[in-house]
């Protein structure tokens, strides 16, 4: 079996809360488990239906131990991010460094929780209505509905190849395409989720089966918020399951993650912007990972290991203050937190400079997804994302 055309969509997170690095990772699986050859999968609605529930089931396996959360913040996030973060904060006890295991596993986490609260209700709607008009949804269809405000249409080859957009007030807001079992999905988040973060988000992603999977999320263009004003403004996540291990890449944008007091009207700059690029891969006993910080106008990765925490002095030194730099006034010196670090299961302690050899020797030797998973800074920033008009 090639693959599944099931479709999963996304969450979005924001916060940037009390902590020099925060890292905040977006993820988009979708997956399912037919038999058979995959034409003989179910047709019409049958094929929309089963989106939510294969979602469910692959959520379950979106993280391995090591990248998790434990149960008492997985509780808090099911009240939503923001409002599980204005509760706790979870880098007290830790300096800005050593926080940076516990907001990868407690972001990573909450984007499960988006999966599965948000989206899998928008993805129900549409299943919900071509259902309720009776949609013949069948191989060489075309056709649309409306419901209110909303027109869902579509246009169907066959169960590999077929697509979906949805539009609201005559403005497109959600577009799923599926290409020989690759799906695209996009969507207007701006138009799509009243008093959402606002911007666009694009995912692609192919699925063979629950432990063999790869997916690229990316959402662009979220705009300043006075409340959270150093908040990054792109993501994007590269992900990947094989040979039983989690490989990741996260990217984060922040326009004004140097300026001292920063407004929304601020100028966004080369010199006070920042991306954080995370390099992972884990399995349930623990994770290692590379953190690395780049200019916004840099346009080649050949030498990305020159640029992880262990260098902020060096490459940008106006970040910490010369205090930091220099270890006078009890102040962090950097140059300790050398990559990789080692997250075990069931910690949120960071081994700085540890592969994590005594814990995984999979994860100790496994190696980091391909560069290609990567985004030049230079053209991160100014990533955008569109929708199709008409299909």
């Amino acid at each position: 079996m090639e693959g599944c055309p099931v479709t999963t969509v996304v969450g979005f997170l924001r916060p940037f809360r009390n902590a020099v690095l925060a890292l905040t990772l977006l993820a988009a699986v979708s997956g399912c488990q037919g038999t058979g050859d995959p034409a003989d999968d179910d047709v019409g609605a049958g094929t929309l239906s089963a989106m939510a529930g294969h979602l469910t089931l692959l959520n379950q396996e979106l993280l391995p131990a090591s990248l998790d959360v434990d149960g008492t913040a997985a509780a808090a996030l099911q009240g939503g991010l923001r409002s599980a973060l204005e509760a706790v904060n979870p880098c007290e006890g830790y300096d800005p460094f050593n926080c940076q295991p516990v907001l990868l596993r407690y972001y990573l986490a909450a984007t499960r929780v988006l999966v599965a609260s948000m989206f899998v209700t928008l993805l129900a709607e549409v299943v919900d209505r071509i259902i309720e008009h009776e949609t013949d949804f069948a191989d060489g269809s075309t056709g649309a509905i409306t419901v209110g405000n909303r027109t869902i249409a579509w246009s169907r080859a066959s169960a590999s190849n077929y697509s979906l957009l949805v539009k609201d007030g005559g403005q497109p807001v959600f577009h799923v395409a599926v290409e020989d079992w690759t799906t695209t999905i996009r969507a207007d988040l701006d138009l799509l989720l009243e008093g959402g973060p606002g911007g666009r988000m694009e995912i692609a992603f192919r699925f063979v089966d629950l432990h063999t999977w790869n997916i690229e999320a990316t959402i662009v263009g979220q705009p300043c918020r006075p409340d959270d004003v150093r908040a990054p403004r792109n993501f994007r996540l590269a992900i990947r399951r094989e040979a039983g291990l989690w490989k990741g890449k996260a990217l984060t944008y922040h326009p004004f993650f140097a300026e001292a007091a920063p407004t929304c009207d601020t100028l966004e700059t080369a010199d006070t912007s920042m991306n954080l690029y995370t390099d992972f891969v884990g399995d349930h006993a623990a994770a290692k990972a590379n953190i690395y910080f780049l200019r916004r106008d840099k346009d080649a990765l050949d030498d990305i290991s020159g640029y992880g925490m262990d260098a902020l002095c060096v490459n940008h030194p106006e970040i910490l203050g010369g205090n930091a730099c220099s270890g006078a006034g009890g102040q962090v010196f950097p140059s300790s937190y050398t990559n990789p670090f080692c997250n075990p299961a069931a910690t949120d302690i960071a081994h700085w400079g540890d592969s994590c050899q005594r814990i995984s020797a999979g994860v100790a030797d496994g190696t980091f997804g391909p560069a290609t998973d990567w985004t030049l800074p230079s053209d991160f920033h100014r990533m955008a994302i569109t929708l199709p008009a008409s299909l």
